[in-house]
């Protein structure tokens, strides 16, 4: 099991359930396939520019976007930091 740990610039904390699987998609990722879900996923969002990225989850059917103000973590069911996710 995976949470989203988000850390926002004035110390607010939040987790999210992931599940068991998550995959990431960022901004500077080359790969045509990659550069189009990109930005289809950024097209509705009312801040575009401060996102860096998206974790997706739920098997593609849901997704949460990356701000560049905030710190995240993957963490797992127990706690531990699995993975930490930063801006380029």
């Amino acid at each position: 099991m995976f949470i989203l740990r988000r850390i926002t610039s004035r110390g607010q904390e939040s987790n999210e359930v992931l599940g068991k699987s998550y995959d990431k998609i960022f901004s500077w990722q080359t790969e045509e396939e990659n550069a189009k879900e990109f930005k289809a996923l950024l097209e509705p969002m009312a801040h575009p520019d401060d996102i860096y990225g998206f974790v997706i989850f739920e098997k593609g059917s849901n997704y949460r976007p990356l701000y560049k103000k905030s710190d995240y973590f993957i963490m797992c069911s127990d706690g531990k930091t699995f993975e930490r996710i930063n801006f380029k």
